[in-house]
Formats: C-alpha cells, sequence, structure tokens
C-alpha cells in the first residue's frame, strides 16, 4: 500500500479509531488497576495506541505538506512561464493589433483569469476548503485623485469555484469597501482576517465602523481573506512624489473563520505578493504598449454567464 496516496478522510478516520483504542484501553487500565489485578497488557496496549496514533499523524502531516508544496511550486512557475510568453507576444504584436483594445484587454483577462484559478486550486489544498480568487483593476488612474469617493473598481476575473451569485458584482466603490480603501489610504501592503467577523467586531471598537463590504452581505461568502495591491513604489518609476502607483488588487476568500489560520496567514500573504508584482509588470505593460488605459469593461466569463 502507498502510504503517500491515502485520501485525508482516511487518515482522520484510522485516527480516530487508534484514539477509541488507545482510551478504552487507558480506561480499563486504570479500572483493573483499581481492583489490583495486573493492568500491564492493557497498559501496553494504550502505549501501542498512542504511538500508532502518533504515526498516523505523522503520516498525515507529511502528505498535507507534500501537497501544499506542490500546488505553491506549480502555480508559481505556470504564473511565471505564462507572463514571460505573453510578455514576448505583447511586444512582437502588429501595429495594428496594438492599437485593438478589446483584443489586448480580452488577453489580459485570460492571463489574469488563468492566474486565479492557479491561486485558487493551490490556496485550497493548503487550507483544506474551496478558495475563490478574484483580480480587480482600478478603471482610471489613482495618481490625480483628491476624492477617494470618485474611485471604483472593476472585477476582472474571478476562480471558476466564486458562486454564480456573487459573480454578478461587477464594480465597487473604494470607500464602501475596508480592505481597498485601508490599503490605499494608508498605504499597506496587505489586508489579511484569519477571521473577519471578530476583525469587524474589533475594527467597530476602534473606529467606530465595521468591516464594509459593497457585498453588504459578505459573511454569506467569506469569513476568512486576504488583500494585496497590485502596485509599484513611484519613486522606482522616477516620479518625484512619495507613495505608490495602484493598477488593482488580488482577493482571496474562504467561507469558514480561520480557513487562513492565524500562525500561517503571513505565508499566505506573501505567496499572492509574488503573483501581484508579476500582473504589475503585464498591467504596465499593456497600457505602455497600447498606450491606452483599462476601462470598465464586463468581464468575458461573466458575460457569457448571463446570457
Amino acid at each position: 500500500m502507498d502510504w503517500r496516496r491515502l485520501p485525508y478522510g482516511l487518515y482522520d478516520f484510522l485516527e480516530f479509531i487508534v484514539g477509541i483504542f488507545a482510551v478504552v484501553a487507558s480506561v480499563l487500565t486504570v479500572v483493573r488497576g483499581g481492583f489490583n489485578s495486573n493492568p500491564n497488557t492493557f497498559a501496553v496496549a494504550a502505549i501501542l495506541g498512542i504511538l500508532v496514533m502518533s504515526l498516523i499523524k505523522i503520516l498525515k502531516l507529511k502528505k498535507v505538506t507534500r501537497k501544499r508544496a506542490s500546488h505553491m511550486a506549480k502555480s508559481n512557475h505556470k504564473a511565471a512561464h505564462r507572463l514571460r510568453n505573453e510578455l514576448f507576444r505583447l511586444e512582437t504584436l502588429p501595429a495594428k493589433k496594438r492599437s485593438d483594445y478589446d483584443y489586448l484587454f480580452e488577453k489580459l483577462q485570460g492571463i489574469a483569469a488563468a492566474t486565479a484559478n492557479d491561486i485558487s486550486g493551490a490556496l485550497t489544498a493548503s487550507v483544506g476548503e474551496p478558495v475563490t480568487v478574484c483580480i480587480k483593476y482600478f478603471a482610471t488612474p489613482l495618481n490625480n485623485v483628491i476624492d477617494f469617493d470618485e474611485v471604483y473598481l472593476c472585477v476582472l476575473c474571478r476562480s471558476n469555484n466564486t458562486d454564480l451569485e456573487r459573480a454578478g458584482r461587477l464594480r465597487y466603490k473604494l470607500t464602501d469597501n475596508t480592505d481597498f480603501f485601508q490599503i490605499v489610504s494608508q498605504d499597506q501592503s496587505f489586508f489579511a482576517a484569519s477571521n473577519l467577523t471578530k476583525k469587524s467586531k474589533m475594527l467597530k471598537k476602534a473606529t467606530g465602523k465595521p468591516y464594509l463590504s459593497s457585498a453588504t452581505e459578505w459573511s454569506k461568502y467569506y469569513r476568512s481573506r486576504i488583500v494585496v495591491p497590485i502596485r509599484m513604489e513611484r519613486k522606482l518609476k522616477g516620479i518625484a512624489s512619495e507613495g505608490y502607483e495602484y493598477l488593482g488588487f488580488i482577493c482571496a476568500d474562504a467561507p469558514s473563520a480561520e480557513a487562513f489560520r492565524q500562525n500561517e496567514i503571513s505565508y499566505h500573504v506573501d505567496y499572492l505578493k509574488t503573483f501581484a508584482d508579476q500582473l504589475y509588470i503585464y498591467f504596465e505593460k499593456f497600457t505602455l504598449t497600447t498606450a491606452l488605459q483599462l476601462r470598465e469593461t464586463v468581464p468575458t466569463e461573466i458575460a457569457k454567464q448571463r446570457s
């Protein structure tokens, strides 16, 4: 039998059975010891049960660790490989294609959608429950924005495992969303909440406002969430002003609280940042190559779902 191929459920079942055996043996050891009988047989059985249970735990941990590493490595390589190829294709496009916004935007959506699905698959394998991913962009540059109330985000793509009811929302006001607004207004590098319900209560106590989202029934869809910006420091681009140039966000969320465990959430944040950095390159190349800015457009896959 190849222990590496056993499903998590079987590990859990074996662990449960052996655990019951160890508990029963331990109880019988204590009971028989109380009647001055020789408890050695039951004591040995209890110890063996505990050892077997520990072995099962170790095997399960190895399987989980191996699966996590495999998904993380593959998704990173696929994204980098895809980006390299698409950047080359973008730079060698004929002049006519360079001015075809619809064609280029569809290519951008395709790259982003593939990336969202890669991230979703890796994080789902990592946390053990479905993780949905959405990539959003600013339809207008933030460089000269004075009033954040006038800023809106649009959906570029969503991972394939997104609920269709949720997929219908295409536009988000910056100030109506705590995570996006907090990142942009305070130049934070991420927003993360292992337990978003708990964090919302803490925010309300500290600021008077709970966690806000354009999706008013957000807890129906997610209770654990990470958002990272797609951005670049302005000074690295030769711009005199301080701060960052924001192009969009990558959002990942899961339905249950603690899906992104508190002691692991920083790893997931860094994982998402690698994709945000890669997407920034393509986002910027898109605007430089085409001399066009991203504008509000209905994502292709959502348009198909509506038809």
